[in-house]
């Protein structure tokens, strides 16, 4: 369909400008093929344990934020939320992170669908729209308030 072409050509070049501002820094993309490989696999725990032991011995790496969303999306896979969310906080609290709107929108989300704390959800989403303006995650941001304030008016 259209719109898994879309998605397929949006990887496609995600992954092109990943390797072409880090080509540099071989091990780290490396670190992430190799998560990535082993979340592919559904090998989650081994993914997440390869990436705290890596970004452990690796501390300031250029791609910590990205290994970091990888270790995110393994916790989630494993049910272990407050490890996920952790982790998205460890995102967000780094000034050099490209990915702290990203970190926000996603902590909110698993709090608001996995940890029913719809409160803090909302605390999460409101950061994003003092913070970071111009996020592409601002839309989304707005229309969970609203909706999580609807949820709470109608209680």
């Amino acid at each position: 369909s259209p719109e898994k072409i879309d998605l397929l050509e949006n990887d496609a070049l995600e992954l092109l400008i990943l390797l072409q501002e880090n080509s540099q820094d071989s091990s780290s993309l490396a670190a992430l093929g190799t998560s990535e490989l082993l979340s592919f696999q559904r090998r989650y725990n081994a993914a997440g344990e390869y990436v705290v032991d890596y970004l452990q011995n690796n501390p300031d790496v250029l791609l910590r934020s990205e290994l970091r969303l990888q270790l995110v999306d393994a916790y989630e896979a494993m049910s272990n939320y407050e490890l996920a969310l952790s982790t998205l906080m460890a995102v967000y609290e780094d000034n050099e992170s490209l990915f702290r709107d990203k970190a926000l929108m996603l902590a909110g989300k698993i709090l608001e669908s996995n940890l029913s704390s719809s409160d803090r959800a909302q605390e999460h989403y409101e950061t994003i729209l003092e913070e970071f303006p111009n996020s592409v995650y601002i839309e989304d941001a707005r229309s969970r308030i609203r909706l999580l304030r609807d949820e709470k008016e109608n209680l």
